[in-house]
């Protein structure tokens, strides 16, 4: 179990209010015009039309309020089927924003922000969103400039460098964001110290790896076709900003449209330790930001779980002429699969964590989500990307690949035409 779970009635008043602030939207003289449009009466969860029914009840019955509406996205406006408000935390991988062959530059990851911008200010609007990102091409990129420097202080400056490449992103289609430097919690003595996984920098042949291994002392492993430096990368245990988060979530500005949008726990956030007299301490290791997410997710009650990547959803047999893509998948599935095992490359960690942030949840109802950062918009509707749920006929769907949209069907067309 997580520690300091988000108290259930205080969760509610949110939600109600949520609720209630978008009524009020939709309702209000002062709306602008096409901001939001309903197709039909909010429905209760006996099937009765009537006024807004709050999460909690909708989740007990298994109801469920569905509208269709249109949401600006900063260049025209997008017509989105809505079931209710939810509260999402998005995790957005390091390498989302560098796309691999890509130069890790100020202007190519704002250039790969600008694109998820719109979708999620859309997102934002009828939803809380909390924003999480990776850091590994970024952090590893300091560490060769700054060789003396801590993991603890370099991450805390990515969390600075890519919270700013974010604000500004956001910021360029009208939504406001708040980073918040984060450190997180972690055992000094765990055993991930002796076993190093995290993947930071960018990569390398394999012959670049071990004469960069040799030169400066790193541990080099394989990432898919090529190699990069790992790091430590303990299990996060306490998010000590957490209540800086649920402060902006449950404050006016936290409520559809959010004003204000919380970017927390970067790059896993800083790892810290309490030392013996009780004094908060730096820790040489980087925290998997997917693991990070799902705590926080977890600690903040989230509907959803959503984890944005360079590569889509999850596949069987990946780059063969057999690759399918799972469209709907139980984590018993994967547990019972390599997909959820041995999963190479840094693929692993992120439905290691999708399984964390499910298994651990003690509602039904809760899922995480898996895709393409260019598929956002795509994923909650799942015609894009994997969602990983508790209840999935016969533990996994396929998808048609008739069906896909986005990366998933450019995939899906690259393998038909190996298979021919």
């Amino acid at each position: 179990m997580v520690e300091s779970a988000l108290n259930p009635v205080k969760r509610s008043v949110v939600v109600s209010n949520m609720e209630n602030k978008r009524q009020r939207i939709n309702d209000g003289p002062d709306t602008p015009p096409g901001l939001f449009h309903s197709d039909s009466d909010a429905t209760s969860s006996d099937g009765e039309q009537g006024g807004s029914t709050p999460k909690t009840a909708e989740k007990r019955s298994g109801g469920a309020t569905k509208r269709s509406f249109l949401a600006e996205d900063g260049v025209g406006k997008i017509q989105v089927c809505d079931l209710r408000p939810m509260r999402l935390v998005v995790a957005v991988g390091g390498n989302a924003l560098q796309r691999r062959g890509e130069k890790l530059s100020f202007e190519n990851q704002l250039s790969a922000a600008m694109e998820a911008a719109p979708t999620l200010k859309m997102l934002a609007q009828q939803h809380q969103v909390v924003l999480t990102h990776g850091n590994g091409p970024q952090v590893g990129a300091l560490a060769l400039e700054r060789k003396t420097a801590t993991f603890d202080l370099l991450g805390a400056e990515s969390q600075g460098q890519i919270g700013l490449i974010f604000s500004q992103a956001l910021g360029s289609v009208g939504q406001s964001a708040a980073p918040i430097v984060t450190q997180v919690r972690v055992d000094a003595n765990d055993a991930a110290f002796s076993n190093p996984t995290k993947y930071v920098g960018p990569v390398y042949t394999k012959e670049e790896a071990e004469e960069l291994a040799a030169k400066n002392g790193w541990i080099v492993k394989a990432d898919g076709a090529h190699y990069r430096r790992v790091v430590p990368s303990p299990p996060p245990l306490q998010i000590m900003q957490l209540d800086a988060v649920r402060a902006l979530l449950d404050s006016e500005c936290g409520v559809p449209p959010m004003k204000m949008m919380p970017i927390a726990c970067g790059g896993g956030g800083a790892p810290v330790r309490y030392d013996d007299k009780g004094a908060l301490k730096g820790v040489e290791a980087v925290i998997d930001k997917d693991n990070c997410g799902a705590l926080l997710a977890n600690e903040l009650d989230a509907d959803v779980f959503i984890i944005l990547t360079d590569g889509g959803g999850i596949w069987e047999n990946f780059n063969k002429p057999s690759a399918r893509e799972m469209c709907e998948v139980t984590p018993e599935y994967l547990l019972s699969t390599k997909a959820g095992k041995e999963f190479p490359g840094s693929m692993g960690p992120k439905i290691q964590a999708a399984i964390n942030f499910v298994q651990r949840s003690e509602r039904s109802d809760v899922y995480a989500a898996i895709g393409d950062l260019r598929d956002t918009e795509h994923i909650l509707s799942n015609a894009a990307g994997t969602l990983i749920k508790k209840h999935v006929e016969g533990g996994v769907r396929w998808r048609n690949p008739a069906d896909a949209v986005g990366t998933s069907a450019a995939k899906a067309a690259k393998d038909a035409a190996k298979a021919l």
